[in-house]
């Protein structure tokens, strides 16, 4: 393979999700199909150009366009947004990110400019600590992108012949700069390097994620080829041999984060998705691009792992390495949803078939795919960052089966885009609201109902199949979310084999009696069952049918067994501020950590955190040790929060929402959820936007180590006497008893509300209020 060719090729992989809308005709489409395609790409034109055209107005030379603000995002200047920035090197990454996509859609005359510019801005003598494997992926990536399409518009075009390589060029200079970065006791880079100077930090960035460490083969081999220098791709191949020699050897499986000085695993869980995802990618495209059959043999080893063990829901779900029967987690992240395209690339068309319905169902209901979800299809964490893993898949598996459903699937994505994304400036990232628990159960039912209604036990194989009008019907009709009313479940008769009522967990019987019906188990972390039904893994009709009886009753018993304790509040008592008036302010309790009850009260000072978000480690711990810290919220869960403000000492956290206009009173019960695994020995309080406001406003004109603060779980005005410096009297007049005069119970909209932090973890309400909004979205710059 040349040079050359090798580097188109690596063009058109890097680029799948602008190449979307070039939708082929290999499999010789009717002209209406084809008309269809002409139309969609021209109108996936459009929005690029006008997402282009909006960075280059009102960003460029900055890294980023903020596309609600209409400005460019700069390191240094913009308020930072703490690890989330390393992406950023002052060096022009959307430009240089989009050199290539340029060249594919055919807009020549705007890559020569652009080439032209990047000549001009690009520099890396910034004094700043990136991420390594952003910077290769997308920085190096997109240089060598753009030197490969360079190169062809000479060779093939006769244009661009003034170009002397200043693309390879400058992808040199930064190859160099990253190179030391490698220099470790086991070949895996360091996360974050100082792009002026070189230096690492050893201490903080001592431990990385295994896509971070096993993503960048293709770039550094890319480099190599066009240099002629090896150093670049023999640095990538010893960090990729020293992560398959950290595999499991028992189950194959890897970890998703290690330490880079001594290999060991600091995060055992294993799945496909955030954290581990481009390491099977960069394996199977290391063997297409570099035909080397040790890269093919590795990912298929690793491929049969995943299929043996993490199939206990129609979703892939992550399990524990060493334990690969035990479950990690209860829910799927986006970036998962590359896997069908990569199953594609492999040879598993029908497996990538499965799995990408799974994953359009919940496209489909939430209209966006959220950042994480369960696998009963429900919101874990509601945001959409465009990003284009499903679009990948789509593309691919249009390609692979040139069925016209992945068309239309493609045109719903598009739409979806312009409809709830587009802005002024561009395209913006979605926060999406979730329904409430006890719709989700109900809905659960309408996913069984897709499979009954067609009578058939393979429908998952049949619905992929080279579709013909009546399947299209199939897969588009909307079913009634009832009880079971199919053909398929009527005809069942004679005696039941198992009823819900009689179900016990962990029963061997029980268990291989609804292994026969297609009923997998998933055991939560909190304890409780999940059980999924598919159709197509049923022993026979009969046992099919009579397992669709059994998940209606078992949903009929959720539905009847009464509403979960909604969480109760926990009070925040502030006494000592500029206008003595101590008051007590209500908000919600955390689900991690030690919970606030009659025996464990805080009673401390305030302090703030800085960073403010508390997303990273804390730059002021003499100022934190032994405080009660504020932190804001935003940019990461909230338990990673509180873990950074305990590290520094601190001795409880109020977080405070960055959400305007929010209150304890107009908002829906909730606690902070954790994440399953960090562990925390503070306990930390949310505090709602209006309520935070009160302990803000009353900061500035107050000395904080006068503020004294008691984190409770009771409402006591006695307490607030004890440790304020007012009379009770003054206390009576105080706000504090206009606030617990105004105590009222609330009920709420069915709705959950989800942002970066995690899950906001809240119970159905029956009534709808004034304050619910009829759009559960809203437009994001900080995605």
């Amino acid at each position: 393979m040349t040079v050359n060719s090798f580097l188109k090729q690596y063009v058109w992989i890097t680029s799948l999700s602008a190449a979307l809308l070039l939708i082929g005709n290999a499999w010789r489409p009717s002209n209406s199909q084809i008309a269809i395609q002409l139309e969609q790409r021209d109108k996936v034109m459009e929005m690029f150009h006008h997402a282009y055209t909006a960075y280059m107005t009102n960003a460029f030379p900055a890294d980023e366009l903020m596309p609600i603000a209409c400005k460019g995002r700069i390191r240094g200047i913009t308020p930072s947004r703490g690890d989330v920035d390393d992406v950023l090197g002052n060096f022009s990454l959307t430009l240089v990110d989009t050199l290539d996509t340029l060249g594919v859609l055919g807009l020549y005359d705007e890559f020569e400019d652009a080439v032209k510019k990047v000549e001009k801005t690009v520099t890396f003598q910034t004094d700043v600590m990136v991420s390594v494997f952003e910077t290769i992926i997308r920085m190096l990536g997109g240089l060598l992108g753009g030197h490969s399409v360079a190169l062809e518009l000479q060779e093939e075009h006769g244009r661009m012949m003034w170009y002397n390589n200043s693309l390879l060029k400058l992808a040199t200079n930064l190859g160099n700069k990253l190179l030391p970065a490698f220099n470790t006791t086991t070949g895996i880079p360091f996360s974050r390097i100082n792009l002026l100077t070189g230096a690492v930090r050893k201490a903080k960035d001592k431990d990385t994620c295994t896509a971070c460490a096993g993503t960048m083969l293709l770039e550094m081999a890319a480099l190599t080829r066009y240099t002629g220098d090896s150093v670049y791709e023999s640095c990538a191949r010893r960090a990729m041999d020293y992560l398959w020699s950290r595999r499991q050897r028992s189950t194959d499986l890897m970890g998703t984060v290690l330490n880079v000085e001594n290999g060991e695993w600091i995060r055992r869980e294993s799945g496909v998705g955030a954290g581990i995802d481009s390491y099977y990618e960069y394996l199977l495209k290391g063997y297409i691009f570099l035909g080397d059959e040790t890269y093919l043999e590795r990912f298929n080893a690793h491929y049969m792992a995943i299929k043996q063990y993490m199939n206990q829901s129609p979703l892939l779900v992550d399990v524990l390495m060493h334990k690969p029967t035990t479950s990690a987690r209860h829910f799927v992240d986006a970036l998962s949803a590359f896997w069908p395209g990569l199953q594609v690339l492999k040879g598993d068309v029908q497996t990538a078939i499965r799995t990408h319905e799974l994953l359009y169902q919940v496209f489909t209901r939430h209209t966006f795919l959220p950042e994480a979800f369960t696998t009963s299809f429900d919101i874990h964490w509601g945001q959409y960052p465009l990003r284009p893993e499903f679009a990948e898949s789509t593309y691919l598996l249009y390609k692979a089966t040139g069925d016209p459903y992945y068309i239309e699937v493609g045109k719903t994505i598009v739409e979806n885009l312009e409809k709830r994304a587009r802005v002024k400036c561009g395209f913006a990232g979605i926060k999406i609201n979730s329904p409430a628990n006890a719709e989700d159960n109900f809905e659960r039912s309408c996913v069984n109902s897709v499979y009954v209604k067609s009578g058939s036990l393979t429908l998952t194989k049949k619905l992929r199949r080279e579709v013909n009008i009546a399947d299209k019907d199939l897969i588009k009709q909307q079913p009634k979310c009832t009880t079971p009313d199919s053909n398929l479940v009527k005809t069942w008769y004679g005696p039941r084999q198992l009823q819900a009522n009689e179900f016990v967990p962990g029963n061997k019987k029980h268990m291989d009696i609804l292994e026969k019906m297609g009923i997998s188990i998933v055991m939560l972390p909190d304890g409780k069952v999940q059980l999924i039904q598919q159709l197509n893994s049923a022993h026979s009709k009969t046992d099919a049918s009579e397992g669709a009886v059994f998940m209606q009753e078992m949903i009929d018993m959720a539905r009847t067994s009464g509403s979960e304790t909604q969480p109760k509040p926990v009070y925040v008592k502030v006494s000592g501020t500029f206008d003595k008036q101590p008051f007590i302010l209500k908000g919600g309790p955390a689900q991690f950590g030690p919970q606030l009850d009659d025996s464990n009260e805080v009673f401390g000072t305030l302090a703030f955190s800085v960073p403010y978000d508390a997303c990273s480690a804390l730059e002021n711990p003499d100022q934190i040790n032994g405080k009660i810290v504020l932190v804001v919220r935003g940019q990461c869960m909230f338990i990673n929060k509180v873990a950074n403000v305990e590290k520094a000492g601190g001795t409880g956290v109020i977080i405070l929402d960055n959400t305007s206009g929010t209150s304890y009173d107009n908002s829906a019960p909730f606690a902070m959820a954790g994440d399953e695994k960090t562990e925390t020995n503070i306990p930390a309080v949310f505090l709602f936007h209006k309520e935070g406001a009160l302990i803000e406003k009353s900061l500035p004109k107050s000395k904080l180590n006068n503020i004294s603060v008691i984190l409770t779980s009771q409402f006591k005005p006695s307490e607030t006497q004890q440790h304020s410096e007012v009379s009770l009297e003054n206390q009576k007049k105080s706000r504090t008893n206009k606030e617990v005069e105004t105590c009222k119970s609330h009920t709420a909209t069915e709705k959950k509300s989800l942002t970066d932090d995690g899950d906001l973890a809240q119970q159905p309400k029956n009534e709808k209020t004034s304050t619910d909004s009829e759009n559960p979205e809203t437009l994001n710059d900080e995605l």
